[in-house]
């Protein structure tokens, strides 16, 4: 257990992102441990930011999350963003396949129960579906709930890729029904990143932490 006197620093795409990843850390580490959170809106906003997040994770402990997109794998995304620098001691760079919503829809049962769809209509292995946040939008539209229906996929003729409740409607569930110990069976990079986590932290704590 990390003492309270901890902060662990996070830096990540967007709100959804930083409560997945405090919520992360809290099952991980422990409740007691104080979290700064740093958005970015866009991964290209984040990836311009690294140097800087790198300087600090020389001495305070730093968690960034990001997307795997369309790159090829996660090892080669993170050559790229660490090409010209290296990788600090405290730095905990995470990679999620594809995308964070791959870990959302690992945890089968609960995402199932949220969008009131059959649990047979989510794949075993998340991290083979090719853009996860569609996939998961467009279960949403095929939700026997009305209110899933009206708020996470897109109003017809908006042009956006989600509907206006989307981010609140999947904050709710990350806070109150994702269940992290079942969704890292199914995610082997959910599973890394929590040992990660885990290997950062302690390794922080004993430089550190009287």
């Amino acid at each position: 257990m990390v003492e309270k006197s901890t902060t662990i620093y996070i830096a990540c795409e967007g709100l959804i992102d930083a409560v997945l990843a405090e919520k992360l850390i809290e099952y991980a580490i422990g409740p007691t441990v104080t979290v700064e959170r740093h958005t970015t809106d866009g991964k290209a906003k984040l990836k311009k930011r690294i140097n800087g997040y790198n300087n600090a994770a020389h001495h305070s402990l730093w968690f960034v999350l990001v997307d795997l997109d369309n790159e090829i794998c996660a090892p080669e995304l993170r050559n790229e963003w660490f090409s010209k620098i290296s990788e600090a001691a405290y730095m905990c760079f995470t990679v999620a396949v594809r995308e964070a919503e791959a870990w959302l829809l690992a945890d089968r049962d609960s995402i199932a129960k949220f969008l009131y769809v059959a649990r047979e209509k989510i794949p075993i292995d998340p991290e083979k579906i090719e853009k996860p946040k569609e996939f998961l939008v467009e279960l949403a539209r095929k939700s026997k709930a009305k209110s899933i229906r009206e708020h996470i996929p897109p109003r017809p003729g908006s042009g956006r890729q989600v509907g206006p409740g989307y981010t609140k409607k999947l904050i709710d569930f990350v806070s109150k029904q994702w269940n992290i110990e079942t969704a890292r069976k199914n995610s082997n990079s959910l599973d890394r990143a929590i040992d990660r986590i885990k290997r950062v932290s302690t390794e922080y704590k004993k430089a550190f932490v009287p």
